[in-house]
C-alpha cells in the first residue's frame, strides 16, 4: 500500500512539474545559461518522477523484473545527472562564471561515482538488487552515494550563506529552498524504506526557486533591482483609486549621458546603481522606489511632510558624496496628493515631470553660468 501511494505522490509531482515545464517553454525566453540549465533540470525531474512511479506498480509483479532493474538502473543515475545539475545552477547564480564552473570538476562526482557503482551492481549487488521475485531491494551500497551528495549539499549551502550579502532576499530564499527542500526529502527517503520523497520535495523547492526568481524577472529592474515601471503604476493605480495620500518624487541624472561618452557606458551603469541605492535607501520605510525609464528613478512614499522630503535629499547627496567619487549630478520633481485634484494618476505625473524639468533646467542654466 505504501508503494502504491509512493507512485500516486510521484504522478501528483509529476503534472505539477509538466505544468511549470510547459509555462517556461510558453514564454519562449530560454536564452541564458541559467534558463536552459533550469529548464534541462525540471525536464529530467519530470522523466524521473514517472520511471519512480512506474518501479513501484511493478515492484513484485511476475514478468516484470528486468523492466525493474532497467527502470532502477535509470533511475539511480538520472538522480545523480539531476544532482549535478542542481550544483550548477546554484553555483552560477551565486557567482555567474562558467570558467569557475569549468574549473569546479568535482561536481561531476555525483554522476561518476553512481556510475562506477552501477558497473559493480551488474556483478555485486551493492546498491540495489531485485529477487527473482521482481522484489526490489536497496543495498547498502547506496550510502556512499548518498555520501557524495549530502558533500555536495553541504559546500553549496555554505557557499550560499557566504554569499548572502550580494544576494536579494527572494534570490537567497529561492536558492535555499532549492537546497533544503531535497536535502529533507532524501533524508526522509533515506531513514524510511518504501517512502518516495526525494523527488516531490525536489519539485517542491523547484516550484518555490522558480516563482521567487521569476518574480525578480518580472518585477525588479535587473541593472538596479528596483521595482519596474509596470510594479509602480500598478502600485499608484490602487493607491489612486483608494483615494490614499501619498507624495510622487520624480528623479533623473542629469549627466549619464557625458558619462558614458567620457568614462564609458560601465561608468554610467555603475553612477545609476549608486544614484538607485541611494534613492531607495533615502525612501527605505513605507514606500516604492522604481526605474521608469533609463536615468528616471520614480518614488512613492506615504508621506506628504516637505522636512522629511528634504531631509531624503539631502540623505541620497551624502550617500553619493560617501560611495564614489563619480560626478553624479541629479533633478527632482516632487507632488503631494493633498496639494493636487488630479482626476487621474497620468495628470499626476504629467505635472511631477515638468517639475523636475523646471529643476534640471535651473541647473543647466547655473552650470552654464559657471562656466562662462
Amino acid at each position: 500500500m505504501l508503494l502504491y501511494f509512493g507512485a500516486y505522490v510521484d504522478f501528483y509531482a509529476a503534472i505539477i512539474t509538466l505544468i511549470l515545464l510547459l509555462i517556461i517553454l510558453a514564454r519562449r525566453d530560454i536564452y541564458a545559461f541559467h534558463e536552459k540549465i533550469l529548464a534541462i533540470m525540471i525536464f529530467l525531474t519530470f522523466i524521473m518522477l514517472i520511471i519512480e512511479a512506474i518501479t513501484f506498480f511493478i515492484d513484485g509483479t511476475a514478468g516484470y523484473r528486468v523492466l525493474n532493474i532497467v527502470l532502477n538502473t535509470i533511475l539511480f543515475l538520472g538522480t545523480s545527472v539531476i544532482a549535478t545539475i542542481w550544483a550548477i545552477f546554484i553555483d552560477y547564480k551565486l557567482f555567474h562564471s562558467l570558467k569557475r564552473l569549468q574549473r569546479l570538476l568535482y561536481y561531476s562526482y555525483p554522476i561518476i561515482t553512481t556510475i562506477m557503482l552501477l558497473a559493480l551492481n551488474l556483478m555485486f549487488p551493492i546498491l540495489f538488487s531485485v529477487s527473482q521475485d521482481n522484489v526490489f531491494t536497496r543495498e547498502s551500497g547506496i550510502v556512499v552515494s548518498m555520501v557524495v551528495l549530502y558533500v555536495m549539499f553541504i559546500f553549496l549551502l555554505l557557499n550560499l550563506i557566504f554569499q548572502r550579502k550580494k544576494l536579494s532576499n527572494r534570490s537567497f530564499g529561492g536558492l535555499l529552498a532549492l537546497l533544503i527542500f531535497p536535502g529533507i526529502g532524501g533524508s526522509l527517503q533515506m531513514m524510511f524504506y518504501g517512502l518516495t520523497s526525494l523527488f516531490s520535495m525536489f519539485v517542491l523547492g523547484l516550484l518555490t526557486c522558480y516563482i521567487a526568481l521569476e518574480n525578480i524577472a518580472v518585477n525588479r529592474d535587473s541593472l538596479t533591482n528596483l521595482f519596474t515601471r509596470k510594479k509602480v503604476m500598478d502600485y499608484l493605480q490602487s493607491q489612486h483609486e483608494l483615494g490614499v495620500q501619498f507624495r510622487v518624487v520624480l528623479f533623473d541624472m542629469d549627466n549619464l549621458k557625458e558619462l558614458n561618452d567620457s568614462q564609458g557606458h560601465h561608468t554610467g551603469d555603475q553612477a545609476l546603481i549608486i544614484l538607485a541605492h541611494a534613492i531607495r535607501d533615502a525612501f527605505l520605510d513605507n514606500s516604492m522606489v522604481a526605474r521608469v525609464g533609463g536615468d528616471e528613478f520614480l518614488a512613492v512614499v506615504e508621506y506628504c511632510d516637505d522636512v522629511l522630503l528634504q531631509k531624503a535629499i539631502t540623505q541620497i547627496y551624502n550617500t553619493i558624496e560617501q560611495q564614489t567619487d563619480i560626478d553624479i549630478r541629479f533633478s527632482y520633481g516632487s507632488l503631494c496628493t493633498k496639494e493636487s485634484n488630479h482626476q487621474n494618476i497620468d495628470e499626476l505625473l504629467r505635472d511631477v515631470d515638468e517639475k523636475m524639468y523646471q529643476q534640471k533646467a535651473i541647473h543647466k542654466n547655473y552650470r552654464r553660468r559657471r562656466s562662462d
